[in-house]
């Protein structure tokens, strides 16, 4: 529930809802707030490290994966900051959020080498589909390039958000 409703939920209403809204008023460029408003997000939880250090890590033990966590936090961010200009509906956003929670971070074990299955971390049942992993991994980022603008498309949505000039 926390991570399919609640967070999405919350974190789309305050990183989206409230921050986009005040920095267009404030002049900022559609490009601008889009980039902006995800490291709000990932400052927000810069908290993890000292917590990491809290419990007996090292300094950069605790910053690495919180920095692995800002990267991709961040570029999901980029993507919702524009699906929520671009609609105008926070829906949209959380939706994609949700989602994105639901799904989870690529799996890549797939390209681990085939090895001896009692050796733990050497084997992956499904190498040899690799090259066929890969290729569809590869056709969704191409499909997801073009059809972005097309199945957002502002006329349909009437975003005042997308459409809005200081």
């Amino acid at each position: 529930v926390r991570n399919l409703m609640v967070g999405p939920i919350v974190e789309e209403i305050v990183f989206r809802g409230c921050f986009s809204p005040v920095l267009l008023s404030a002049g900022i460029s559609k490009a601008k707030v889009i980039f902006l408003s995800p490291w709000f997000f990932g400052l927000a939880h810069l908290h993890h490290i000292f917590e990491g250090m809290r419990q007996g890590k090292s300094f950069v033990a605790a910053i690495v994966p919180v920095l692995f966590q800002l990267t991709y936090t961040s570029c999901f961010g980029f993507f919702a900051g524009f699906i929520f200009l671009r609609t105008g509906s926070i829906k949209s956003a959380v939706i994609c959020h949700s989602f994105c929670n639901f799904m989870g971070f690529p799996d890549f074990s797939f390209a681990a080498a085939a090895g001896d299955p009692r050796k733990s971390g050497t084997f992956s049942a499904i190498h040899h589909f690799s090259k066929v992993i890969w290729a569809s991994y590869a056709v969704g980022i191409v499909m997801f390039a073009f059809l972005l603008f097309p199945i957002t498309e502002v006329d349909c949505l009437e975003s005042h958000l997308w459409k809005f000039q200081h």
